[in-house]
């Protein structure tokens, strides 16, 4: 398996061992990454995303006041950046030696290494998809017990645990959500974060039990500071995840001093982060006071994405009013509710990590995953091979990545940028 490679014939590597299926089994299963454009130009330096906030041109009754009236300016410029993701995996020198002379069962032991490192880093983009730069996992519950045996840890965001693979994986707290201006930081000693491992998951109980780094079986001790108002992250991912829609459109108003990626979004809050919707009471009601809004704002709204108990109230409430049709960019091909607003359908969608209790509204095909070449793709950057021997252990790894962000797409023409979305609260 080792060998020289370039960017382009790592990504078909990928492609030989999977073939066509190599799209759908990374992005299939959640609808907005199976609609959102996929971009491999790169970043250069940074990608400029050019936001018109305002005409430029004068206008007034009379050529004076017209030529007063003029403005400078009437766009924003986001100088969006690469954030890189990782999945390494590894076979064993032993396994290695016994498939000599026999390609074909060495071949289907390095794909299934390389699907399960595929399906690890496919959770991550999609937790990063409905995510914000913070890349946190939810907040603790306030019944968690900082003094009990063993460590559970309850989150107080409901279904936080679902679409992801944590047993086993490494996390680290902090005080904050890591995507403020200036995050705090990872609870951590002398600079180096404290961990916790997963050591059991349940999701309908939103519960994970853990240990601590050296054994320790109370979270006080484990993680010294820690509190029940405390973020939990996959370790590596604070303050360092992909932008996703929590950050491109918050649920919240940016409010003066606001910054991403270089720019105050209060200045045009709806133009620069999304519109917003409160709840009417029934979620039916919500929905189509939000399509109204869009449509007010000339949104395209042909999807919403809800969370699985707001789409389960909101089909209940429709009953026999329901209507269903299929959406192909919805996993297996199951129906979708259709709900019919003042420019024509919206298809609701169950997406599994879009937080409960709210909706995005809009058009997935006007964002777009920026990435640097196919993502993922074998790195090989150095040419040296796709297999690498460990150097603490007698096996040899494989790296699978890639450097990548999500945006508006800047490639189609549309000038809505993050204001092409209504942020609902059911």
């Amino acid at each position: 398996m080792s060998g020289s490679a370039t960017n382009s014939s790592n990504a078909n590597l990928l492609r030989r061992l999977f073939g066509p299926e190599l799209i759908n089994m990374m992005w299939k299963d959640d609808p907005y990454l199976s609609g959102v454009k996929k971009v491999t130009t790169g970043f250069g330096e940074a990608r400029a995303i050019v936001v018109r906030i305002a005409e430029v041109a004068g206008v007034g009754g009379s050529f004076t006041v017209a030529l007063k009236n003029q403005n400078p300016t009437g766009e924003r410029k986001f100088l969006v950046t690469e954030r890189s993701i990782y999945s390494v995996f590894s076979m064993k020198g032993s396994f290695l030696r016994k498939m000599r002379g026999k390609p074909n069962a060495l071949l289907t032991g390095y794909q299934s290494q390389a699907q399960s490192a595929m399906r690890d880093f496919k959770k991550v983009m999609e937790h990063a998809a409905w995510n914000d730069v913070g890349g946190s996992l939810g907040q603790l519950a306030a019944s968690v017990s900082l003094n009990a045996t063993p460590i559970v840890i309850t989150f107080r965001n409901a279904r936080a645990l679902f679409g992801l693979n944590l047993l086993g994986k490494r996390l680290t707290l902090s005080s904050d959500s890591g995507a403020g201006s200036s995050p705090a930081g990872e609870r951590n000693a002398g600079g180096v974060p404290y961990t916790l491992t997963v050591t059991a998951v349940d999701e309908i109980g939103n519960s994970i039990t853990v240990t601590g780094d050296n054994g320790q079986t109370t979270l006080a001790n484990a993680v010294p500071g820690a509190t029940v108002n405390d973020f939990v992250f996959i370790e590596g991912f604070y303050a360092q995840s992909l932008t996703g829609k929590k950050g491109w459109n918050p649920i919240s108003a940016p409010t003066p001093g606001d910054n991403l990626f270089g720019i105050d979004r209060s200045e045009s809050v709806n133009r620069l982060s999304g519109w917003r919707q409160v709840s009417q009471g029934m979620r039916e009601n919500t929905l189509l006071k939000a399509l109204t809004l869009g449509d007010m704002a000339d949104l395209e709204q042909p999807m919403c994405f809800a969370a699985a108990d707001d789409w389960f109230e909101l089909v209940t409430e429709l009953g026999s009013k329901v209507q269903r049709s299929d959406e192909p960019n919805a996993k297996g091909g199951r129906k979708v509710v259709e709900v019919y607003g003042p420019s024509g359908t919206c298809k609701v969608v169950m997406a599994n990590r879009v937080p409960s209790g709210n909706a995005w509204v809009g058009d997935p095909s006007q964002d777009m995953l920026l990435s640097e070449g196919e993502i993922p793709q074998i790195l090989n950057e150095d040419k040296v091979g796709t297999m690498l021997r460990a150097p603490d252990d007698d096996a040899y790894q494989s790296r699978l990545g890639g450097d990548a962000n999500f945006m508006p797409d800047d490639t189609s023409g549309s000038k809505l940028g993050p204001g092409g979305w209504v942020i609902v609260t059911w």
